[in-house]
């Protein structure tokens, strides 16, 4: 699959043979090879989601040394069985890439607008994206297209609300749910919908195993804290996958768990996910809540849902 752009030439019969695609794409690399350096460096992107068969050719060309390769996956997902042997023979070398710091947020924002930031402006980026460079490139993006970020004499500044539905980030909660399962989906969801959700309760309704993979996809947190929460591992996404999950069943999750929902309302963080959840959704909610979450919300800068509320 992965290696398909360099086997145009392979009829379909030798598709079936290691050798036949190890020899079309070694014709191909050698056609990309004339009047260039002789190094040859194959980068491959999410390598835990390799076909079989694509594995283990990419195994077959590091060991026998035709190619140096560079494979990026996220942290905690399975290699296929080839990749992972590479790594276990010493093969290869794992580099585990921690989220970047504040400093290097800032390096990467003069680096990316072309110009100096107020310094209160990597802080915020930083704690938004929480170092993700993905994230954090999608939230510049949104942030400029949306006049959040804007340049004022030589300096850009954050003068606005930071947007958590523009199409970016919309796009990477997309793909995300699009890795997932019925199972892992629905979990998901639900712990949208109930953040921070009781582990009891999504194990209840959805099984432990949807929660171990939502874990180690990285997607939500291990449960914490006494009672066993579990919520989004970046916040970011939460008002993403919230644009993305359908009224219908926005309206059966809520049905669900509606016990949990009225319990967690007496907290600050649960008052203002289900006053949005209200908002969003056209539920009633007595003047009382709306004004409590606008006062909360004024408090953490969320500028926008504070005068929704109000």
């Amino acid at each position: 699959g992965v290696l398909a752009p360099f086997l145009g030439g392979l009829p379909p019969a030798g598709a079936a043979s290691r050798v036949e695609v190890l020899r079309a794409f070694w014709r191909a690399v050698e056609a990309l090879r004339q009047g260039a350096k002789p190094d040859l460096l194959l980068v491959i992107d999410d390598a835990h989601e390799l076909d079989a068969a694509s594995s283990e050719v990419v195994a077959e060309l590091v060991s026998a040394r035709w190619t140096k390769a560079a494979m990026a996956a996220p942290s905690g997902a399975a290699l296929p069985r080839p990749l992972m042997e590479l790594w276990l023979d010493d093969g290869v070398e794992r580099v585990d890439l921690a989220p970047l710091t504040v400093e290097q947020v800032r390096s990467y924002l003069e680096a990316a607008l072309g110009g100096p930031v107020l310094p209160t402006v990597p802080q915020l980026l930083w704690q938004e994206s929480e170092g993700n460079p993905l994230l954090l490139g999608r939230l510049v993006e949104e942030a400029r297209r949306s006049g959040a970020l804007g340049l004022h004499g030589q300096t850009w500044l954050v003068t606005g609300d930071l947007p958590h539905r523009g199409e970016g980030l919309l796009a990477l909660a997309r793909a995300q749910l699009g890795r997932l399962g019925p199972g892992e989906r629905e979990a998901l969801s639900l712990i949208v919908v109930a953040e921070p959700a009781p582990f009891a309760l999504v194990e209840r309704e959805c099984g432990a195993e949807a929660i171990r993979r939502l874990v180690a996809m990285r997607l939500v947190r291990p449960a914490e804290g006494p009672d066993g929460v579990l919520r989004l591992r970046h916040q970011v996404y939460g008002d993403a996958l919230l644009a993305l999950i359908p009224l219908t069943t926005a309206l059966a999750l809520r049905e669900r768990v509606a016990g949990h929902l009225a319990r967690q309302a007496s907290t600050g963080q649960g008052l203002l996910r289900a006053v949005t959840w209200a908002l969003d959704c056209g539920f009633p909610v007595e003047d009382e809540a709306l004004l409590a979450a606008a006062r909360l919300a004024l408090g953490l800068h969320e500028n926008t849902l504070a005068a929704r509320a109000a």
